[in-house]
């Protein structure tokens, strides 16, 4: 049986096609909550990155002792303190004087017993956030 290369390539592009409609509907969810982020953004563009940082910070919420750190969220991104703190600033109040504000997702409080490092908490509008992306994902 001699198969033409459009045979082929046909059969190959069925065999990776989305029929399964409960697949179909989890990555329609997850393009949903992907521009929940890119709304909450406003005119600035949120990268991967920054979503991972805030998804990280509300899978952790409530589970450190001291509460979750800068350093915390940059270790699970597999990066740098300088790009958590990068991400955590967006996520929170932005950079001073710059046009590009934070998406006030965030709050960053000293640690008492180290001052160099910085607590994250959710605000009410990280809070609210988070309870909007659930309802994406549990429709």
């Amino acid at each position: 049986m001699n198969l033409s290369c459009l045979e082929i390539q046909n059969r190959q592009r069925r065999k990776y096609t989305m029929n399964n409609k409960e697949d179909r509907k989890a990555f329609k969810r997850l393009v949903e909550a992907l521009e929940m982020f890119r709304e909450a953004g406003g005119d600035s563009h949120v990268e991967i990155q920054t979503v991972l940082s805030y998804l990280y910070i509300v899978l952790d919420e409530g589970t450190a002792d001291n509460g979750l750190n800068v350093k915390d969220v940059a270790e699970r991104l597999g990066s740098s303190t300088a790009t958590g703190s990068r991400n955590c600033t967006l996520l929170s109040t932005g950079f001073r004087g710059a046009k590009k504000k934070g998406m006030g997702f965030i709050e960053l409080f000293e640690d008492p017993q180290c001052r160099i490092k910085k607590i994250i908490t959710l605000t009410k509008k990280g809070i609210a956030f988070k309870q909007r992306l659930l309802l994406v994902f549990e429709s």
